[in-house]
């Protein structure tokens, strides 16, 4: 898959945004639907229970895809107190579910690109079409995973970290806790700014073979 990332490029806005628009609405739906069934409907109440994109979206966020295959959504609001079962090992799975779920697709999506529809496709604008969104699928549903596992605040990753060893219900502001506020900002110039674009160009890369070798 050559020319993974081109900035600010037209011709692939169409298929970054719906790429985009599937994965996140998809990560926070299973989200939301994975800490209802263990008993917090917090995020169920607030309309987040939904692969509506319009309620998870942020504004700020979708416009990072004009820079890169991703960017990034509102919250999902959940609340330790109200699992039924271990708080900690609620919070480890549902902070877990939105990354593997985007895992599955990526891989699913990356197995229809190689192997079911590539080599059936005419030249038609249909087919163009079908294969351009397929290939944004495999790359923005990998990418957020990955990126999704990171010990940053307020990834997924900083959730399950924070679950194993601190406090779950942490009541300070990011303006206040230094590891949170320097968390955002690195979480933000790695999906904002060109030197974290050319690391997560290399990552997928670095996936895409494995999976490759895989199949």
């Amino acid at each position: 898959m050559s020319g993974i990332i081109s900035y600010l490029a037209v011709d692939s806005l169409l298929f970054r945004l719906l790429a985009f628009l599937a994965a996140a609405s998809l990560h926070d739906y299973v989200h939301a639907l994975t800490a209802s069934k263990l008993g917090d409907p917090t995020a169920r109440e607030q309309g987040r229970l939904t692969l509506n994109p319009t309620a998870h979206i942020a504004p700020f966020g979708l416009l990072m895809v004009l820079f890169g295959p991703y960017g990034w959504t509102k919250p999902v609001p959940v609340d330790a107190e109200k699992f039924k079962g271990s708080p900690r090992l609620s919070t480890i799975l549902t902070s877990l579910s939105g990354p593997l779920a985007n895992l599955i697709v990526g891989l699913i999506s990356w197995w229809l690109y190689f192997v079911v529809l590539a080599g059936y496709m005419s030249d038609s604008a249909i087919s163009a079409f079908l294969l351009g969104f397929l290939q944004y699928m495999v790359i923005v549903n990998l990418l957020y995973a990955i990126i999704h596992l990171l010990p940053l605040y307020p990834l997924d990753g900083w959730n399950i970290i924070r679950a194993i060893f601190g406090k779950l219900n942490m009541q300070e502001q990011p303006s206040k806790n230094i590891w949170m506020l320097g968390g955002m900002f690195l979480t933000i110039a790695l999906m904002a700014l060109p030197f974290g674009q050319h690391l997560w160009s290399s990552v997928y890369l670095a996936v895409d073979r494995f999976i490759s070798m895989l199949f």
